[in-house]
């Protein structure tokens, strides 16, 4: 009897549906060497948008964007304001703060009072946040889709109230 073995490819970190546009990541970090080494290790799989303070950040996210990576300390409008306006326009978009703070009560309170999607330090590895991006992504198509499930319900309710 002759048995058959699947093998699977491996897995790819992401890769859009055909015809659809790759996902959004903005990039909100004062210093140019993060934004663009993120700039580099994202652009094949994402659309990344930089952007140097909070203000431009807070500009830049739209109903398109599917995960901020967000410096915390930056002169101006600093991380936690940033996060605060982008969460006010965007609730379900996932944002990851990118930091050097490495106190782990710091860190701590910053989670239990932000809730971020993930907390990164950026002494940590660059693939590490990578992954952690691609799981911000997957999180947020996942809501978004979940979301106009909750909606199409909600239309067939409205429907068979009138009927």
């Amino acid at each position: 009897m002759e048995r058959r073995v699947r093998v699977r490819p491996p897995r790819r970190i992401h890769k859009p549906e055909a015809g659809k546009e790759k996902p959004l990541v903005v990039i909100i970090d004062d210093d140019s060497v993060i934004r663009d080494t993120l700039n580099l290790v994202l652009r094949d799989k994402y659309r990344v948008k930089l952007c140097e303070n909070g203000e431009d950040g807070v500009r830049t996210v739209d109903q398109t964007t599917e995960t901020v990576v967000l410096d915390v300390k930056m002169p101006g409008m600093d991380g936690f304001e940033v996060y605060q306006k982008i969460k006010e326009n965007y609730p379900d978009v996932p944002i990851i703060f990118f930091s050097g703070f490495e106190g782990l009560s710091e860190k701590m309170q910053l989670r239990k009072k932000y809730k971020p999607y993930a907390y990164f330090e950026k002494s940590g590895s660059t693939m590490e946040l990578v992954q952690v991006i691609h799981k911000a992504v997957q999180h947020y198509e996942q809501v978004s889709k979940m979301n106009q499930v909750r909606s199409r319900l909600k239309e067939i309710s409205e429907k068979e109230k009138e009927i």
